[in-house]
């Protein structure tokens, strides 16, 4: 926001400084004695034209571009408009911001401890493939921000992993990772609609036991 003031304010102080110029004439007086008086005024000549090249950043301001498999979220002055920017070349008004959310398919690990029903620790090797939703772009910064794994989904991943693990025994949690994938799965989903976040697959793809227990 304060470039454009400093782009309008370079412009006119640019107009202004090359717009004087100097006329010297000769005057004559009513005895006869002539002499030169020098008269400064201001008109547009062709050096005002530069006072346009400090305009020419607030028309790039106008121009944003959002990459492939991203929309644009527009604030103006900090608020979130409803409407979001489709990828490619779009326009807007110079003292509005945009932030990219990224909506293609996202794969996170995640590393984790969780016990059975019968109290055997187990060490959990999982990752999780979602996507934002296009239409809930605005939404989701809004409530969330732009750290939305960090902040919803990573906390209710671990806490269904080990809300799911607790309903088995360890014996009972040996070759049963689809299944658990599956039932991590459903609750992820049922969390992650309010925000927007659409869950495309759970993987569970390790289950460590103690060195006791093994």
């Amino acid at each position: 926001m304060t470039w454009i003031f400093f782009a309008i304010a370079g412009a006119a102080a640019v107009l202004i400084a090359t717009g004087f110029s100097y006329n010297r004439r000769e005057v004559t007086d009513r005895s006869g004695n002539a002499s030169i008086r020098t008269q400064r005024q201001w008109k547009v000549n062709k050096k005002s034209y530069f006072a346009l090249l400090p305009l020419l950043l607030i028309l790039g301001g106008c121009i944003a571009a959002v990459p492939a498999g991203h929309t644009g979220v527009l604030l103006t002055f900090g608020r979130v408009e409803s409407n979001v920017l489709a990828e490619g070349i779009n326009f807007k008004l110079p003292y509005q911001q945009v932030v990219n959310i990224d909506n293609r398919v996202q794969k996170e690990p995640i590393l984790l401890e969780a016990f059975s029903s019968d109290i055997q620790q187990t060490d959990v090797s999982a990752s999780i493939n979602f996507t934002i939703d296009k239409t809930q772009s605005q939404n989701l910064y809004r409530n969330v921000g732009v750290s939305y794994f960090q902040t919803v989904i990573y906390p209710r991943v671990l806490e269904n992993v080990k809300l799911v693990f607790s309903n088995y025994t360890a014996e009972g949690l040996i070759g049963m990772r689809t299944e658990l994938s599956n039932l991590v799965k459903t609750l992820m989903i049922e969390d992650m609609n309010e925000y927007g976040i659409q869950i495309i697959d759970i993987n569970i793809e390790d289950i460590d036991f103690t060195q006791t227990f093994t």
